[in-house]
């Protein structure tokens, strides 16, 4: 039993011949390459830099100098573990801390500790 009739199989299936095939746009292509760029000169490369600038920092580091941590924790470094992953800082005249190297958030300019470290904190 045929449901469909045989004319309008044939006029379906010759409409369907001469139906225009989609074609590839490249527009959509040009502009996610666009945001793609825009979006690594803008968001990638800039921090990909203030990485390497806070490596070489940390690379430099030596006993002596002033530093700030991520937790606000300021200090001068006595001693560098062997696998440089360890810093001891003097916080005060009588405390020492050892800290992890990822925590060292910047160095401070020479004489910040002293002034610091006997202001009035009243």
């Amino acid at each position: 039993m045929n449901f469909f009739p045989t004319a309008l199989a044939d006029e379906a299936a010759a409409g369907a011949a001469q139906a225009p095939q989609p074609q590839f746009d490249f527009t959509f292509l040009i502009i996610m390459v666009g945001f793609f760029v825009v979006f690594y000169f803008l968001m990638m490369r800039p921090q990909s830099q203030k990485r390497k600038e806070m490596e070489k920092i940390l690379n430099e580091l030596k006993p002596g100098e002033e530093i700030y941590t991520t937790g606000g924790i300021v200090g001068k470094i006595l001693k560098i573990s062997e696998n440089r992953d360890y810093y001891t800082i003097q916080v005060s005249a009588s405390s020492t801390l050892m800290i992890r190297r990822v925590n060292i958030a910047g160095v401070l300019p020479k004489g910040t500790f002293e002034v610091v470290k006997t202001s009035d904190l009243k």
